[in-house]
């Protein structure tokens, strides 16, 4: 009866763990985007009107940044909905 009961518990602490493990991922990759959002936005921050890089290091910067580019570009459409985008990584209902 006792080994049962053991069982159950090492059963129910593997499935917990194993979603604890899908929802990290989720969670992780969102804060890498929005650290390459950050990331993006100190670089180019000049075209919107922050204060920045100096424009030398931000043209030094541009070849390499054509994915931060197309972040900034994909942002600009949730940019009225970040609420909707944060309750697609927390899979709210």
């Amino acid at each position: 009866m006792y080994k049962k009961i053991k069982n159950s518990i090492k059963d129910k602490i593997k499935i917990a763990d194993e979603i604890a493990r899908s929802k990290s991922a989720d969670i992780i990759e969102s804060e890498i985007v929005q650290l390459e959002h950050v990331f993006s936005t100190l670089v180019f921050g000049q075209f919107i009107g922050i204060p920045s890089l100096p424009s030398q290091i931000m043209f030094d910067l541009l070849p390499e940044s054509e994915k931060s580019i197309l972040l900034l570009i994909s942002r600009m459409s949730t940019q009225n909905e970040p609420l909707a985008e944060l309750a697609s990584v927390f899979r709210i209902d």
